[in-house]
């Protein structure tokens, strides 16, 4: 059964009643090309300001990172200088001058708590440097070349001549190569002799 009006308000079709405009136009069902396009533009201005912060974002994170590490590596060697033997006896102080530091492994033939000043912050000094990979891990000395290295770590120890059996201890970690935005990380601390011999 078919039936149909010209002004195309009510067609019966075919067993059940469909609905038409007035102008002949069928229902709609999906979006039209014209709405895809003015999504797409839209989105695509939305990510053109977004992906820049996140560039901006992660660059961050990354410096704040290697910040946080390289002040915790010179942390860490000022308590490594710290442990080392330094201590007063019936005889005079007695301190560990013998102890290599700028390996992965702790031996004999290095500084120790030698005093030598603090020009051994000023460059790559034998014996009072390292080169650290970026996690933290000593790859050894700054005169061997080493291509995963990311921070140099350079120490020095200095005697304080108006306190008997005391030194200063400094500690610099800088980035390699040179980055923007990542300041040299420093430590220090004073050592004093602790004493042997009961009073």
């Amino acid at each position: 059964m078919r039936a149909a009006r010209a002004s195309g308000v009510i067609a019966i079709v075919a067993g059940g009643v469909g609905f038409a405009t007035s102008c002949g136009m069928r229902a709609r069902h999906g979006i039209s090309l014209l709405e895809t396009v003015v999504a797409a533009g839209l989105l695509a201005t939305v990510l053109t300001g977004i992906v820049p912060l996140a560039t901006v974002a992660v660059t961050a994170a990354s410096r704040a990172r290697a910040q946080v590490l390289a002040e915790q590596l010179a942390r860490q060697r000022v308590e490594q200088l710290e442990a080392l033997t330094h201590m007063r006896t019936g005889a005079g102080v007695i301190s560990d001058v013998d102890t290599r530091l700028d390996g992965p492994d702790f031996v004999s033939g290095g500084t120790g708590l030698t005093p030598a000043g603090v020009s051994t912050l000023d460059a790559d000094t034998a014996a009072w440097c390292d080169l650290l990979d970026e996690h933290g891990t000593a790859l050894g000395a700054c005169d061997a070349a080493s291509p995963g290295a990311r921070f140099a770590r350079r120490w020095a120890v200095q005697a304080m001549d108006d306190v008997d059996g005391c030194v200063r201890l400094w500690a610099e970690v800088r980035a390699m190569p040179p980055r923007r935005g990542l300041v040299a990380a420093q430590a220090g601390a004073v050592r004093c002799a602790w004493s042997a011999v009961r009073p």
